[in-house]
């Protein structure tokens, strides 16, 4: 007789508990949706005779594709696990120059040496650029002494035997810092060159976007694998996630053998489930792998661009990273606002919701040889604080070029 209302009444707070949550509905709690388009920058690739000059011969061209004005290709699937996966989608980015090599202690240390000049045209000091060299981990106790302190601290960066090595524990800001300074310098040195035809060019040098960083690995790893034959590949075997690796392990992962063109180097000696990889041996050193020299190849080479340090992009989280406070990416892979987030954040620790915090944090690419295997998928993304520093971080410059009329 009073149960009709008691249900009615119960009905409505069920009814008022489902639509009044304070978090996101269900189905957005499992991922970060990262997209790595963005818009052009405009730039081309210089004359020829330009890219022959002293001051660009680290540089790697890396030209238009398909006779088309810019770069384009479409994003591969991504495989292993995480939390933030990067959205299959075509990708364009207009010519550029990328670096070889990720950049050196050795180089570095030049840029530091030169502090008038980044006092007086960037505002630091060397003590603001210098390394964080405390960003090597301690050394765990064993049963035969306690935790120590990782030597590397006092030697890695400081001694000369390591300077062909990739400099590590440097921030976003003083990585781009570095770029800053050297596109000044080329951009003297090269004053006179800089005008052809009765066309200037300007450069800059910058950390390479998420985008630029991707079409790099297409253009020096996937597209040589199509074009030369196997035997010109000298025995390269990097066959980088195949579609049979399934159940989100990294089964098949075969790297590059050592003095090959694309020698990756990273820790671990099985994939984040426990499956054995082949060829251990090779993945016991506990620093990087110092920058190769190249043996004459008929394609564009490049250095750990896959594992031994990760290495800065010059690309926010801000407007790529979604499923935060303002936008989801739906069921039927569009972005939507965000209709379920009320007031309260995501139920995930750590989750970047906020728009400062999107901001301050950049995408990180490539894998290392202190992270797990995961990472070195090429469409892999890492997300870190602007000021993040670690034994594991690097950072390889890209040069663009601008055409303007005299």
């Amino acid at each position: 007789m009073c149960y009709r209302p008691l249900t009615t009444i119960a009905l409505f707070l069920f009814t008022l508990g489902l639509f009044g949550q304070k978090s996101p509905h269900p189905e957005y709690l499992m991922h970060y949706y990262f997209k790595a388009s963005e818009p052009l920058k405009g730039s081309v690739l210089p004359p020829a005779l330009l890219l022959n000059k002293k001051p660009l011969l680290g540089f790697l061209p890396i030209p238009n594709t398909l006779g088309k004005e810019n770069i384009q290709f479409h994003s591969q699937k991504q495989l292993g696990f995480d939390s933030i996966f990067s959205i299959e989608e075509p990708l364009t980015c207009s010519p550029f120059l990328a670096y070889k090599t990720e950049i050196t202690n050795f180089e570095y240390a030049k840029f530091l040496s030169d502090s008038d000049f980044t006092k007086t045209h960037l505002g630091y000091n060397a003590r603001q650029l210098y390394p964080d060299t405390n960003a090597w981990p301690l050394i765990a106790a064993n049963e035969f002494a306690g935790i120590q302190e990782n030597p590397y601290r006092h030697y890695y960066f400081q001694s000369t035997y390591y300077q062909n090595y990739p400099v590590v524990g440097i921030t976003y800001l003083q990585a781009k810092a570095y770029c800053d300074w050297l596109g000044l310098k080329v951009s003297e040195a090269l004053a006179k060159d800089l005008q052809s035809q009765g066309i200037r060019y300007r450069l800059e040098i910058d950390l390479p976007t998420a985008t630029e960083w991707m079409a790099l690995f297409e253009a020096c790893v996937v597209k040589p694998q199509k074009l030369y034959p196997k035997k010109l590949l000298s025995k390269q075997i990097f066959n980088a996630f195949g579609e049979e690796n399934q159940g989100r392990e990294l089964l098949n992962f075969i790297y590059s053998q050592p003095n090959k063109t694309y020698r990756t180097n990273f820790s671990g000696t099985t994939t984040n489930r426990g499956f054995p990889i082949s060829n251990k041996q090779f993945f016991s050193t506990n620093i990087p792998e110092s920058s190769p020299v190249f043996p004459p190849k008929p394609y564009g080479q490049i250095a750990h661009l896959l594992g031994n340090v990760s290495e800065w992009t010059s690309t926010p989280a801000w407007q790529h990273l979604y499923n935060n406070k303002s936008t989801i990416l739906n069921t039927q892979g569009q972005l939507a606002t965000n209709d379920y987030q009320l007031t309260a954040v995501f139920d995930l620790s750590h989750y970047l919701v906020d728009e400062t915090a999107l901001k301050n944090h950049n995408a990180i690419k490539g894998g290392s040889y202190l992270q797990e295997l995961h990472y070195l998928d090429p469409m892999a993304i890492e997300l870190k604080q602007i000021n993040h520093s670690a034994a594991y971080l690097g950072f390889r410059p890209v040069m663009r070029f601008y055409r303007e009329q005299k």
